[in-house]
Formats: structure tokens, sequence, C-alpha cells
């Protein structure tokens, strides 16, 4: 569950990175608040 969690942010962090744009931070640091909580 941890490892699929950790990917998952890492895919987060790579689309991040080709769509720097204010939403998808929004978007990213909303996820992993939650995920973090869970």
């Amino acid at each position: 569950m941890i490892g699929n969690s950790q990917l998952f942010l890492f895919g987060l962090e790579g689309t991040e990175i080709v769509l720097p744009s204010s939403d998808s931070l929004k978007i990213h640091t909303v996820i992993h608040g939650w995920l973090i909580r869970s």
C-alpha cells in the first residue's frame, strides 16, 4: 500500500515538472496531504 502511494506521488511529481502550473501544484498538495493522513 505504501509502495503504491509512493509510486503515485512520484507520478504526480513528474507531471508537475512537465506542467508546472499553480493548479497542478494545488491538486498535488491536496492529494499528498490526503495520502499522509490516510
